[in-house]
């Protein structure tokens, strides 16, 4: 099994698991969080980047709360102002990022939300 970098163990934390560790590789712990804003026809909001959709969110900086972060993240990748209506839950999953050359283990916590309204500026990526 993967041993992790950085960090305390993640594993108790959370129910949820996505992916495996390969054996023999180390995996930085990254911590990130996610908005599903749904619309009145209860389809999800998604930002496309150019080869995949996700959903509104990422990283949780030093100093951060998951609520500020994401807050922060959905006014840049959407340009909108975010309401958090409450947590969903959270995940981790194992993944190799190849543009990193890098195998992480994510910790994720997932939030409801609702867009409050348009910010000034462009979006990051285009909301669909």
């Amino acid at each position: 099994m993967g041993a992790l970098s950085e960090g305390p163990s993640i594993m108790a934390e959370v129910q949820h698991v996505f992916g495996a560790q390969v054996e023999g590789h180390t995996y930085h712990s990254w911590r990130a969080v996610y908005a599903v804003i749904p619309d009145r026809e209860g389809r999800v909001a998604a930002v496309r980047s150019r080869r995949h959709l996700f959903l509104p969110g990422g990283g949780i900086e030093g100093g951060e709360t998951p609520e500020q972060a994401l807050v922060r993240e959905v006014e840049e990748e959407c340009a909108q102002r975010l309401h958090i209506a409450g947590k969903i839950g959270e995940a981790l999953q194992y993944f190799y990022a190849s543009s990193d050359d890098t195998y992480f283990a994510m910790h994720a916590l997932f939030y409801r939300g609702v867009f409050l309204g348009q910010m000034p500026g462009q979006a990051k990526y285009p909301v669909v």
